[in-house]
């Protein structure tokens, strides 16, 4: 993972943290649990959204995997490099 960019990061972005009142459209949302924020490399954004369970839907929903890939497709698409493979090597 390359560790010469760093970025402020919640750490934590599940869909629990985030608080949607009334409807999106015209609604406010809101960010809670921000105690694990702070500077990540790059690289590490999209990882966790590919290694992290705990950033998954409730269980009663029928994909619980669904936000982590999705948000992690978009965080390809500009351009966050994946290590999840190295990740997996490192840790088990």
């Amino acid at each position: 993972m390359n560790c010469s960019e760093f970025v402020f990061y919640h750490s934590d972005l599940g869909p629990g943290n985030i608080i949607v009142e009334d409807a999106p459209e015209n609604g406010s949302i809101g960010i809670i649990d921000w105690e694990a924020a702070g500077f990540f490399p790059k690289g590490w954004i999209r990882t966790k959204f590919r290694i992290s369970s705990g950033l998954d839907l409730p269980s009663s929903v029928t994909d619980v995997h669904w936000w982590r890939w999705e948000v992690q497709k978009l965080l390809e698409e500009h351009g966050f490099e994946d290590y999840s493979k190295q990740w997996q090597s490192w840790w088990y």
